[in-house]
């Protein structure tokens, strides 16, 4: 919500170990809930 709140629009996510992709996860039920 702060970044909102200061004009952010975008996120961009950088994946650089695919092996292990438990964050992603988070990610989607966490974070993308939310926007």
């Amino acid at each position: 919500k702060r970044f909102e709140d200061a004009g952010a629009r975008r996120l961009d996510l950088q994946v650089l170990d695919l092996s292990d992709l438990d964050h992603l996860a988070l990610v989607a039920d966490e974070v993308l809930a939310r926007v």
